[in-house]
């Protein structure tokens, strides 16, 4: 009993130091540490490599539970409820908990097959997380953590899913050299320092910033306050905190204005009279400015993003993947029997667009794509190839209050912008707001709950990065490779028990039959005694 308790103790142990090393990766009330990845991934590795299976996988259970349930905190702040919160940390927690299953399963490969299997199928499994089921739930993705590491050099090379195979490999063949010192251990090893030390290569040769056009950009947030329940019970409250704003601004120079999702806090087409003041106040600035807004059906919505110029209204973008449970509601029905209070919250399902949403400004091809859909790498990579050389990231986030929601949002956006070589703006109803060069460097930023103005001159780039070339291929390599690895582990593993059973019933027999020989043998023994002592 004590043996079992010390055990339960160090395993608790185990698994918070990992959860907390990847959380502290993460933006926190303790920065954003990227480091802190490394190590968590290093202590992972060595217990998965060298713990009791059982124990291992305990361990993984209860570190993967506690980081989604950490990351995740915000759902329960927005929704107001703890349900919808705990079950997705549940949910998220069966992904790395498959993982971790898959490689202690296959630890007794030689030291460079199971490092590249770890690190593939981590990447893999990673993959099939951030899209899978409807939208997926691609937050706190390992390779998002590294955008101020010294490995960011690889971002427009690797992706989110690559950055994961190489972060992975280079840990789990250091950690294999502590497992036995061979020659193949030390070759793996030496290659994972030499991917460190030269990590710079995967930057690729761009043009410098200073030689690339400019855009002169003015991102702003209205002033809306928390709790944001008062200025959603009076529509109109957002876009006049934003016009506001714009009239008390020093726009001078500025060749376009940008602001965050549902910004216009009324249906423009139904409020005529909100939609000519627009009209009025962008004419007499002579700056187009772009902005979200919501379209209302009688059962639906929509999530577009407009552009007014030249006192017209224009339509850019239509969100294009709703959040499951946040913006529509799979199995409606169903889910209304269960919780029909918390369904009263969304009564309308939102309609996805159907292509990327770019426009020109200047020499500027602005892409936008709305809310969650910066950590939705397809979408983000198809407004790409669309044109785009400046991406725009409208975002409301007012209603998850002064948690750090928004600031691992703002994360994810620099990632984007390295990944693509792309300026990159993200403009928030409630904050935080940034302006974000090419380099994934945060230009200007603002706070949360606050009116402000940001200003830069942000420059285009034209130039396609690997991923936007290849990232889809690259992509889908991990997550069905990872399939046809399970398929096949979980094969062999099929045969090797098959295998087994065999062998201990042939083994069986032969003992039963040796068994039986003796048996004879020394019954005719017995026999040939008798009949000379009868002599």
């Amino acid at each position: 009993m004590v043996r079992y308790l010390i055990n339960s103790f160090w395993a608790l142990v185990a698994a918070i130091t990992i959860a907390t090393g990847l959380l502290l990766a993460f933006p926190s009330a303790w920065g954003s540490h990227w480091l802190g990845a490394w190590l968590a991934l290093g202590l992972w590795l060595l217990i998965l490599r060298r713990a009791r299976r059982s124990y291992a996988l305990v361990i993984s259970i209860l570190a993967s539970l506690v980081f989604f349930l950490v990351l995740f905190r915000w759902v329960a702040i927005s929704l107001t409820f703890s349900t919808p919160w705990i079950a997705l940390a549940l949910f998220e927690t069966l992904f790395p908990t498959l993982w971790a299953g898959i490689v202690l399963a296959t630890r007794k490969l030689t030291s460079p097959l199971w490092t590249f299997w770890t690190a593939f199928s981590f990447a893999g499994i990673e993959a099939w997380r951030a899209c899978f089921p409807w939208t997926g739930m691609p937050w706190g993705m390992l390779g998002f953590s590294q955008v101020d590491s010294p490995m960011r050099g690889w971002i427009p090379l690797l992706g989110e899913n690559g950055m994961a195979f190489l972060m992975v490999g280079i840990v789990a063949a250091l950690v294999s050299v502590t497992w036995k010192i061979s020659m193949p251990n030390l070759a793996t090893a030496a290659l994972a320092l030499v991917l460190m030390i030269f990590s710079g290569v995967g930057l690729p040769s761009l043009p410098d910033l200073q030689d690339s056009p400019q855009l002169n950009v003015a991102a702003m947030q209205g002033g809306v306050s928390w709790p944001i329940g008062y200025t959603y019970s009076h529509p109109g409250t957002i876009l006049s905190g934003h016009m506001g704003q714009a009239r008390s601004s020093d726009l001078r120079g500025t060749q376009v204005v940008l602001w965050g999702e549902q910004a216009a806090d009324i249906d423009l087409s139904s409020e005529s009279q909100r939609a000519e003041e627009l009209r009025h106040w962008q004419e007499n600035l002579q700056i187009p400015a772009i902005f979200g807004t919501l379209v209302y059906g009688d059962k639906t919505t929509s999530n577009q993003v407009l552009k007014l110029e030249d006192g017209k209204f224009s339509h850019i973008y239509t969100k294009r993947e709703p959040v499951p449970f946040g913006e529509f509601l799979p199995a409606r029905p169903t889910i209304s029997k269960i919780f029909p209070e918390q369904v009263k919250m969304l009564p309308r399902d939102m309609i996805p667009g159907k292509s990327p949403g770019v426009t020109p400004v200047g020499n500027a091809q602005i892409g936008a794509n709305i809310c969650f859909e910066v950590a939705i790498d397809p979408l983000v990579r198809d407004t790409v190839n669309a044109g785009a050389n400046l991406l725009y990231f409208p975002t409301n986030n007012s209603s998850f209050g002064y948690s750090y929601q928004s600031r691992q949002q703002l994360q994810i956006a620099r990632f984007r912008a390295l990944e693509y070589d792309r300026s990159t703006v993200q403009v928030a109803v409630g904050g935080v707001s940034a302006l974000i060069n090419p380099k994934g460097q945060v230009v200007s930023q603002s706070g949360l709950f606050r009116a402000d103005t940001l200003k830069a001159a942000l420059p285009l780039r034209d130039t396609p990065t690997w991923q936007a070339r290849f990232g889809g291929e690259v992509n889908a390599i991990f997550r069905f490779g990872t399939l046809i690895g399970l398929v096949l582990v979980g094969a062999t593993l099929v045969f090797l028990k098959i295998q087994k059973r065999s062998f201990q019933r042939t083994e069986f027999s032969i003992r039963r039959g040796r068994k039986r020989t003796v048996n004879k043998s020394r019954g005719s023994e017995n026999n040939c005694s008798k009949g000379k002592g009868k002599k």
